[in-house]
């Protein structure tokens, strides 16, 4: 049960996850995506602050878009309306302790570059905005979190639905 108590509310909660898209140019290839970058390792010793999309768990009472609204502040210091978030669908996790969490996926167009900020630097160390082949570099070299990765694979295929524990592939890598 000790265990239990150390793992983060977004392991042991069903999440919410943004792609927010900064309008850059027109192609995949040229799109930008906001990502943050852990403040720590997550305590796997390897010292890698990973990278991943902005999100976290759904708090007791919480509607989904209400949670992701409320994640993107915290995280990036954007404060966006409700009627900003097109919900894309839903994936599942199967985490190593055995829990199956819900993982909501929302998308944020923003038409504007916003400022690169955080409002929990205990959470997120940096915000960055990336394109689409530098989060690949990143995947390849393991250096973004696997969850995120599929999920923006997923988005880009128009999924709607399926177990974030399936590994995706792209150009011969799986991810």
């Amino acid at each position: 049960m000790e265990e239990i108590k150390i793992l983060s509310n977004s392991i042991t909660k069903d999440g919410v996850l943004c792609i927010v898209l900064v309008k850059r140019g027109f192609g995949q290839f040229d799109q930008k995506y906001l990502l943050v970058q852990d403040y720590d390792d997550r305590g796997n010793g390897t010292g890698i602050r990973k990278y991943g999309l902005p999100g976290g768990g759904i708090e007791d009472g919480e509607l989904p878009k209400e949670a992701i609204k409320r994640e993107l502040f915290e995280e990036v210091a954007l404060d966006l309306s409700i009627n900003n978030f097109i919900e894309i669908g839903s994936f599942t996790k199967i985490r190593s302790n055995g829990l199956i969490n819900k993982n909501n996926l929302f998308v944020a167009t923003l038409n504007y570059f916003p400022d690169l900020a955080t409002n929990d630097p205990k959470e997120v160390s940096k915000v960055h905005i990336l394109d689409f082949r530098e989060i690949i570099k990143l995947a390849q070299n393991g250096w973004i979190h696997e969850g995120s990765i599929r999920l923006i694979f997923h988005f880009l295929n128009g999924t709607e639905s399926c177990s974030l524990n399936e590994p995706v592939c792209f150009n011969g890598y799986r991810f």
